[in-house]
């Protein structure tokens, strides 16, 4: 279940940090900077996955772009790999995106190496969307290798059409 962010701060931060060096996570956290992140930022918005007994399972953000009506920069990121309660949470929030808060656009990258990556590219194509950029050796992760990133969109109208 998505809840705001803002309710679980003290959980969310101390899960975020256990996954700041952890070699899993190289793919979320992109690189060796660590600095806490701001709850605050009023063109952000936060949800955290919870499983039954209200723990923190996952942290999905993203940018709202109100001069444009898209999300981008959207975070995902599931403190308990594989979990289906926060894939099922996140395919919810997309669409809500789309048919609660009728933004246009949706917006997010991945890095290569990303075991995630195949699932994103069939995921967007089934939902009408498109991959719109192949930036080459841009992203250096914790591990050394500066990899490249993938940059997806799925516009509402597609999105839409496909769940009639």
């Amino acid at each position: 279940m998505l809840k705001p962010a803002r309710n679980y701060r003290v959980e969310l931060e101390h899960n975020l940090r256990d996954t700041w060096y952890d070699e899993r996570y190289k793919f979320y956290h992109s690189d060796s900077y660590r600095g806490d992140f701001n709850l605050e930022d009023d063109n952000r918005w936060f949800f955290v996955s919870v499983d039954e007994r209200d723990n923190v399972i996952g942290y999905i953000s993203f940018v709202v772009d109100r001069d444009a009506n898209q999300v981008r920069s959207v975070g995902a990121i599931s403190f308990q790999l594989g979990n289906l309660i926060f894939a099922k949470d996140l395919i919810y929030l997309v669409d809500d995106i789309f048919t609660k808060y009728h933004f246009n656009r949706l917006e997010w990258c991945c890095v290569s190496g990303n075991p995630v990556l195949p699932t994103y590219i069939r995921w967007c194509t089934k939902h009408g969307g498109q991959q719109v950029a192949h930036e080459h050796e841009c992203v250096r992760t914790i591990d050394g290798v500066v990899r490249d990133s993938f940059t997806f969109e799925i516009l509402a109208k597609n999105y839409v059409e496909l769940k009639r």
